[in-house]
């Protein structure tokens, strides 16, 4: 079965090191999605852009920082 996650205003994703959960950050704030299930299982309306390329991870990942790689265009993500 296939799964979409629908994230409107997306800034930048990120998986946690062990693989278990997907970061979302979004101009709606932070979710964080379970990869076994894709259900979201923490939400943080709270603005929280990264910032120098790094993002802070909520709920179960509160502890994590991730690094964003900034692409330079929207549609060619060779150039990351």
């Amino acid at each position: 079965m296939t799964t979409f996650l629908l994230i409107g205003g997306l800034v930048a994703v990120g998986f946690d090191p062990t693989g278990e959960y997907l970061l979302v950050i979004s101009h709606s704030g932070r979710g964080v999605f379970s990869i076994k299930t894709w259900t979201r299982v923490a939400r943080d309306v709270e603005l929280s852009y990264p910032e120098s390329g790094i993002g802070v991870g909520i709920g179960p990942i509160e502890i994590n920082k991730f690094l964003f790689l900034k692409c330079r265009t929207k549609l060619d993500t060779s150039k990351c």
